[in-house]
This record gives structure tokens, C-alpha cells and sequence, in this order.
């Protein structure tokens, strides 16, 4: 049985495991980077590779920090993924293969999709 802290959270290991992936936004690269234990996502931060504005990197904050506090409070990795899909923001992009991101949620999603037990 895991400890938990003073909130009910399970404590946090002082080291875990992560994997970072890259997903192109309209906005630039996005480095998405997803802290797994027992190999499933419990936490996720996001950064640019360039200067975004403050709006941006603001938002890809909120979304990781409550993204991370829903895993951390074991809601399935898809609800999230069915949450965030194609919300738009103005700064579509579409890759070669045709694949759009339509927004950092988006981008977000997309990643944490590859987590999913039964993929779409």
C-alpha cells in the first residue's frame, strides 16, 4: 500500500522514472514530459523549445498541474484524453501525415493517449 501525504495524495517518490515527447503545435515544438510509476503516467509538465507568450506557457501550466493532480488522484489517463482532444485555440497546426494539434490541450492529449490502456 502506497503512504499518503497530509492532503490524501499518495507521496511522491523523490525520483521517477520519465519520458519526453515532442508534438509540434502551432505555437512551436512542445516538449510534453510524462513521470510514470509502475509505468503509468502520475505526472505531466510541458514546455516550448522557444519563447511563447505568457498566455501560452501560463495555460500549458494549468492544464499540466491539474492534469497531474487528477492522475495523482487516480483518474484514468483517458478521461483526460477525451477532455482536451481538439480544443482549438487559433494556432492550428497540420503535419505532414495530416495529423492537426489544434491547441496545447490538444497537444497534450495527443501524448497522453499513447498511455491509454485501450487506445482509440
Amino acid at each position: 500500500m502506497q503512504d499518503n501525504d497530509s492532503t490524501g495524495l499518495p507521496v511522491r517518490p523523490n525520483d521517477l522514472p520519465s519520458v519526453t515527447h515532442d508534438i509540434m503545435t502551432g505555437h512551436g515544438l512542445l516538449h510534453v514530459v510524462v513521470g510514470l510509476l509502475d509505468s503509468k503516467p502520475v505526472e505531466v509538465f510541458a514546455h516550448y523549445n522557444l519563447k511563447v507568450d505568457p498566455c501560452t506557457k501560463g495555460n500549458s501550466e494549468a492544464i499540466c498541474r491539474a492534469i497531474s493532480l487528477g492522475l495523482r488522484r487516480g483518474i484514468d489517463v483517458a478521461e483526460f484524453v477525451k477532455q482536451l482532444s481538439f480544443i482549438e485555440c487559433g494556432h492550428k497546426f497540420i503535419a505532414a501525415d495530416g495529423q492537426s494539434v489544434t491547441s496545447v490541450a490538444d497537444g497534450i492529449s495527443k501524448v497522453l493517449s499513447e498511455y491509454m490502456v485501450d487506445k482509440p
